[in-house]
């Protein structure tokens, strides 16, 4: 799926979480393995809010390593999308998603 925005500056997830950390992860090929772009949230307990997550936050990752020679991300070429529980957090978890959003 196309997912591609040229003019994007920042994706804003509206989420009500557990306390924990969590990555939005992005990738600019179909593959599933390959370099995925990541940028970490925590997620506040129990209320609804907005997390700003700017393109350049988003760092080049592959299997949880960086990637230091991986191009920026493209936020043109983006294909996929994904979540996850980071910092090798261990345990029960709870992430609700409202909305992501392009701006």
């Amino acid at each position: 799926m196309d997912l591609g925005v040229k003019s994007a500056n920042a994706y804003v997830l509206s989420v009500n979480g557990d306390g924990k950390r969590y990555n939005f992860n992005l990738r600019m090929g179909d593959s599933f393995d390959g370099v995925v772009y990541q940028a970490a949230f925590l997620a506040p307990t129990g209320v609804w809010t907005f997390v700003d997550l700017p393109v350049s936050q988003f760092t080049a990752t592959f299997r949880g390593r960086p990637v230091p020679d991986a191009p920026g991300l493209d936020p043109a070429l983006v294909r996929q999308f994904g979540l996850m529980i980071s910092d090798r957090q261990m345990g029960v978890f709870s992430l609700k998603v409202r909305s992501i959003g392009i701006v």
